[in-house]
């Protein structure tokens, strides 16, 4: 009873529960089979739009993932929520809550790696063709848009490059991180703040506040908790 408590919770009225389970079995059983669809590591959000192949996500058994749930009460949510996978690969090394409208897609055979204990906020965009990677107990407020293209090409090419989180980062409302970004472990990256490759060109910030747009460091050597 207590666990179904706290599924209302998280996922806002016995409705949205009810309809998002009977979805999230569905595609579960899809891409893990039975046996593993019946523990539900996954709860989507019955309105998301999923294009994924099967064995396409692997998941840590025993913490759930939460695709499209909760959020800020004073943020509006997007109207779409999608997770698209034509070709790659979703890992989640442990529980995730990935707030309201989340949209996530992954081309050309691209990775992306969850570490354990994330939260994400409402209206998560992530585009990725090669390789992106969230440490452990990051936090990623809203409206935050991730992406290691260009979208067009320029100069009759189009580049594509990895980005890396390492753990406990704070990501700020309204970032834009692009294609080769590195953060070491313990940044916090400043509201609307647009952060590129230049930031990690010479060494990996570590424990830094970083801001701007372009961003860079602010302030060296910072702590912080969430709550």
């Amino acid at each position: 009873m207590q666990k179904i408590k706290e599924l209302i919770k998280t996922t806002g009225n016995p409705t949205i529960l009810f309809l998002s389970i009977i979805k999230s079995f569905y595609w579960n059983f899809r891409i893990f089979g039975l046996k593993k669809a019946l523990l539900i590591p996954i709860l989507f959000h019955y309105r998301t739009k999923i294009k994924v192949p099967k064995a396409s996500i692997k998941v840590f058994y025993g913490k759930r993932v939460y695709y499209g749930f909760d959020g800020s009460a004073w943020v509006s949510r997007v109207p779409q929520t999608s997770l698209v996978i034509t070709s790659g690969v979703l890992e989640f090394k442990g529980k995730a809550l990935i707030g309201q409208s989340p949209n996530i897609r992954i081309d050309s055979g691209g990775k992306v790696i969850f570490g354990d204990s994330i939260f994400i906020n409402k209206n998560f965009r992530l585009k990725i063709d090669s390789e992106f990677y969230l440490g452990n107990n990051a936090l990623i407020a809203s409206n935050v848009s991730i992406r290691d293209d260009d979208g067009h090409e320029i100069n009759g090419k189009q580049e594509v490059m990895p980005i890396k989180i390492d753990e406990h980062c704070w990501i700020g409302d309204d970032v834009l991180i692009l294609k080769g970004t590195k953060l070491g472990k313990d940044c916090v990256i400043g509201a609307r703040s647009t952060v590129t490759q230049s930031i990690s060109r010479s060494f990996v910030p570590t424990c830094d506040v970083i801001g701007g747009n372009p961003a860079k460091i602010i302030k060296e050597v910072v702590s912080w908790k969430a709550w």
